[in-house]
């Protein structure tokens, strides 16, 4: 069930520079450096 979740995620595209950001910043770990393309 998760798996078919996740990949219905996919449709709405890559979170935005902004989103990831946030995102780290909550994780409060080191950058892994520029986003890249899936």
């Amino acid at each position: 069930e998760q798996a078919v979740e996740n990949a219905a995620a996919m449709e709405f595209g890559p979170l935005s520079e902004t989103v990831m950001a946030e995102i780290e910043t909550i994780l409060q770990r080191p950058p892994e450096g520029e986003f890249r393309a899936r």
